[in-house]
């Protein structure tokens, strides 16, 4: 009798967990690169696929000290208002030319998204 495994479907670009739980036998599986058993469950949002691992998604480093966001690895997207910018993963300052509450959102894959509120 063979061993059963939970199916973890996972995005192919990103490697992000989409969903978890459904329980087969590996010979029953279709294969697809979007696909890989696992003894336990994966949580979607919280965990990634890499090299048919599955992994903890970890914390982005960033931190907003005064008006400089800090800790921003290079090739982050950071989103302000309804415009993306992309980190070169030096210190930024923020700078505004109306006064107001921003909300910044930085995502890094494989990281989770990153957000806090700025009052300019």
């Amino acid at each position: 009798m063979s061993k059963t495994h939970q199916v973890v479907v996972y995005d192919r670009q990103t490697g992000y967990v989409l969903s978890s739980g459904t329980t087969c036998v590996p010979e029953r599986l279709e294969t697809s690169s979007q696909r890989v058993l696992a003894d336990a469950g994966a949580r979607p949002g919280l965990d990634y696929v890499q090299g048919g691992r599955i992994l903890s998604r970890p914390m982005l480093p960033a931190r907003l000290a005064g008006r400089v966001l800090r800790g921003v690895p290079a090739g982050a997207e950071i989103h302000i208002e309804d415009k993306v910018y992309v980190a070169d993963g030096s210190d930024i300052e923020l700078a505004f030319s109306l006064p107001g509450r921003y909300l910044i959102t930085i995502k890094c894959r494989p990281h989770l998204d990153w957000s806090a509120t700025y009052e300019a």
